[in-house]
């Protein structure tokens, strides 16, 4: 569940990026991911371990929906509890 919810932020702010910086036509996205702090409605915050080979399932396969069906995801686990998209890249 929260792999699926990080994949969703992931793809909400690659389009921000995209539209910010007028980058049509994405060919590939590198991602750094580590633990990340999920809280939902109004249960306290926690660390959840994201495993890299389900985002990058949850990211190919909800793209396509996201007008990102082209998109590459090149995802780099890190130690820490955060996730960053390090570059997008246009075809």
């Amino acid at each position: 569940m929260h792999d699926l919810l990080l994949a969703q932020q992931i793809l909400n702010e690659i389009q921000r990026v995209a539209k910010k910086r007028r980058i049509g036509n994405i060919k590939s996205v590198s991602l750094e991911i580590g633990s990340v702090a999920l809280s939902h409605g109004n249960l306290p915050e926690h660390i959840d371990e994201i495993d890299p080979g389900n985002i990058q399932f949850l990211l190919e396969n909800m793209s396509a929906n996201n007008g990102l069906d082209k998109a590459v995801f090149n995802i780099k686990k890190i130690p820490g509890d955060r996730w960053k998209i390090l570059d997008i890249e246009a075809l």
